[in-house]
């Protein structure tokens, strides 16, 4: 697992760089074109939305956990349909942009959480994130399997029955 201070380092150095290149809600990765490369980046991002929710069967009202949240684009997502979501991150800068946008986001390890923590939630979205899970000591350890284990219990032990989990 990427520590901490190592997403900090990262995040937080590209904190302004990224939000004055993609916006506030910086948007970067798995950009859905579907071969439509005409698309703005800002269109295959919102596909690439659209498409997570669908996945989930977002309906308004519900919850979202988003792991490793980053500046909150799918935060925003489910905001402006009508949801509720919590971010977690590990960088500040990350936190302190979402905030700026009345997003929910908490500077918090997701090893760190329960179902007390935040209750429970009609879907969990990670995107990006998973590979941080594990770090390079930890795999060298052989404990990959064990932190993965421990990351879908926990999505399970957080999702009602016939909740989804995009990953």
């Amino acid at each position: 697992m990427a520590t901490r201070e190592e997403i900090g380092k990262t995040y937080n150095f590209m904190d302004e760089i990224f939000r004055l290149s993609f916006g506030d809600n910086a948007d970067v990765s798995c950009a859905m074109y579907n071969g439509d490369f005409s698309k703005t980046l800002e269109q295959a991002q919102k596909d690439k939305h659209d498409f997570i929710l669908e996945a989930l069967h977002f309906k308004q009202g519900a919850r979202v956990l988003d792991i490793g949240c980053g500046w909150g684009p799918m935060l925003k997502a489910v905001k402006e349909r009508g949801g509720h979501a919590i971010g977690l991150t590990l960088s500040t800068k990350q936190a302190e942009a979402c905030r700026r946008n009345s997003l929910e986001v908490y500077v918090q390890d997701w090893k760190n959480i329960t179902v007390d923590t935040f209750g429970t939630f009609d879907g969990i979205v990670s995107l990006g994130a998973f590979e941080h899970f594990c770090s390079k000591e930890e795999y060298v350890a052989g404990k990959q399997e064990a932190i993965y284990d421990h990351f879908f219990r926990l999505c399970h032990e957080l999702l009602p029955e016939g909740g989804r989990l995009y990953l």
